[in-house]
């Protein structure tokens, strides 16, 4: 059985309209085509007002006071790699160590990786994208890919 999108005006599966519990048949005017363009179009038209909109969301008492508690949280739960990157910056800074290209690939601009933030001068120097492989969040072999 097939369902006439109110805006396209083409005849499609029921599955193709979200649910909608208002309506007589249960289902979305809206094809879920039409719908998502209908959307995208609306994020892009309102970004400004909705941008302006959360800066003062942002300045309102419980905000402020959400922030400060999770940014405290965090502070706590990562505190010993908070203390091991604060280290490193300081020796930088005073030049008790310094910075190398990436152990990987070469690049100058790195880095430091911890094994372990019990050792906090004992780090690795990486570039960013070999430092995001080596956590995980993007693949090695995408990285060699992409760079070879």
């Amino acid at each position: 059985m097939g369902k006439f999108c109110k805006y396209c005006g083409k005849e499609k599966d029921i599955d193709e309209f979200s649910k909608h519990p208002k309506t007589k048949d249960g289902r979305s005017p809206k094809c879920k085509e039409c719908t998502s363009a209908f959307v995208r179009g609306w994020y892009r038209k309102t970004i400004s007002t909705r941008i302006e909109n959360e800066k003062k969301r942002s300045k309102t008492p419980e905000r402020k006071e959400f922030r400060s508690k999770y940014q405290k949280e965090e502070r706590e739960k990562k505190s010993l790699y908070f203390k091991a990157r604060n280290a490193v910056n300081i020796a930088v800074r005073d030049g008790r160590i310094r910075k190398q290209p990436c152990k990987r690939c070469g690049a100058v601009k790195t880095e430091a990786h911890h094994h372990d933030y019990s050792k906090p001068l004992d780090v690795e120097w990486l570039c960013r994208p070999c430092h995001m492989a080596e956590h995980g969040k993007i693949a090695y072999e995408l990285l060699l890919a992409v760079e070879g």
